[in-house]
């Protein structure tokens, strides 16, 4: 009898791996369909932005947007990934004290970082008016009024995700923004007739980022514990500022490998080329959308299993996850790879030269999707640090390469530089997490 029961036992470890993997697999199903959405929408809206606007007034927009991507994120302070972190380790502590006060302390901070960037940012573009052109200009004031709201969108788009509102965090940000603008820009521009400006388009950004910043407020008044409202405050400031100093960089970085091609594109050729780049680069991201929706469930379980130091159970989900993104990244990459003059003269005719650029781009976010979530790996246990220097250095040659290889190359040279450093910066962080975490983050995983 005694080795009956020894024998039908099961694991508190089998059971945990179990449970995550059925709640990952939940959490990840409604995220998958969110971010599927979120991303057709972004698609289509870039799609009739590019239409509506004409190739020269979308590259204004996209040279502008890619500004206030950056900045929106620096605004953050690092908060929004610092936020998330603790926030899920706090709560499975039930250390609603610290929870309340970090909530507190982080909001105040990013909207007044948010709201001097944006005044800084529309100052200085005031005082270079005379050498940028007048419609760039308009956008650009518009752009920089997104700044303080975008920022303040995505820190609480974190706590409804530490609180467990997967879907109600991310709807806003990926559904809301690109419909919003899809909306207006197809309404007035393709059914009325009317000739939109970049600054117009921005405007209806501005329009849908506002709105999406009040639906995750709701989200966030419905998902927050009760106790986080009746608890005294308290605060570990310096904890938090050390941790979000680092996590500050790290998104900065990330920012910047995201845009600096695009920048310097828009900087060393024009806006205009930096519009059909911008478009080939929509296409490629969409090889990785199956990863973004999986990291929205997953960062707030790393921190939980590594809290617990439950790590044959964060492998379970670093393996499944990563065989997730590589099977969808594959299907999405290689018709893409066959089609690309196809897909960009959706945007119109102009855009088909950049046909060579996205699939280039393909290459490097097929390496992206294969190995999983190797950012939130680091960040979240606590190796923040490390993930920075990293993606600091991926930076800084990645800024090297576009100013090497865009000269001659253009769109082509910006392309490869970005690949390279992408696929770089991830094969780095895949051996750091394996050499220290002693987790193999990619499909080789058993």
């Amino acid at each position: 009898m005694a080795s009956l029961k020894s024998s039908s036992r099961v694991s508190p470890t089998s059971e945990t791996s179990k449970s995550l993997k059925a709640r990952l697999a939940r959490g990840a199903a409604g995220a998958f369909v969110i971010n599927m959405g979120g991303t057709g929408l972004a698609f289509l809206s870039q799609l009739v932005l590019a239409r509506v606007l004409g190739v020269e007034g979308y590259g204004i927009y996209a040279y502008v947007i890619a500004w206030v991507t950056i900045l929106g994120l620096l605004a953050t302070l690092g908060f929004h990934t610092a936020l998330l972190r603790f926030a899920s380790a706090y709560r499975v502590r039930s250390e609603w004290a610290l929870l309340r006060g970090l909530i507190r302390y982080a909001e105040i901070r990013v909207l007044t970082a948010g709201l001097a960037i944006g005044v800084i940012g529309a100052a200085a573009v005031v005082g270079l008016g005379d050498r940028l052109r007048p419609e760039l200009v308009r956008t650009f004031q518009v752009g920089f009024a997104i700044v303080p709201v975008l920022a303040l969108l995505q820190l609480r788009s974190s706590t409804v995700r530490a609180f467990g509102g997967v879907i109600s965090a991310i709807a806003p940000q990926n559904l809301v923004r690109s419909a919003t603008v899809l909306l207006i820009v197809a309404v007035a521009g393709l059914v009325l007739g009317w000739q939109l400006a970049p600054s117009s388009a921005m405007a209806a950004m501005l329009l849908g980022t506002a709105l999406g910043l009040a639906l995750v407020t709701l989200a966030l008044r419905r998902r927050r514990p009760a106790q986080v409202t009746t608890t005294a405050v308290e605060q570990q400031a310096r904890l938090w500022r050390q941790t979000a100093l680092p996590l500050l960089f790290l998104a900065a970085m990330q920012a910047l490998l995201a845009r600096i091609d695009i920048l310097i594109l828009g900087y060393v050729v024009d806006t205009t080329s930096a519009g059909i780049y911008v478009a080939a680069s929509r296409a490629a991201a969409l090889v990785a959308f199956a990863l973004t929706a999986v990291n929205m469930i997953f960062a707030p379980n790393i921190a939980a299993l590594h809290a617990r130091g439950a790590s044959p159970a964060l492998q379970a989900m670093v393996t499944t996850t990563a065989r997730w993104t590589t099977i969808s990244g594959l299907a999405i990459a290689v018709p893409l790879l066959v089609l690309a003059p196809i897909v960009l003269a959706a945007f119109g005719d102009a855009f088909t030269s950049g046909a060579t650029a996205l699939r280039i781009l393909l290459l490097g976010q097929i390496v992206n999707a294969a190995t999983g979530s190797v950012g939130n790996l680091l960040t979240m246990t606590g190796h923040e640090r490390y993930a920075a220097v990293i993606l600091g250095i991926a930076a800084v040659g990645q800024v090297g390469l576009c100013a090497i290889l865009i000269p001659p190359f253009g769109m082509e040279g910006a392309a490869i530089a970005t690949a390279a450093t992408m696929i770089g910066w991830n094969i780095a962080m895949a051996v750091f997490v394996w050499r220290n975490l002693r987790i193999v983050p990619s499909i080789l995983a058993p």
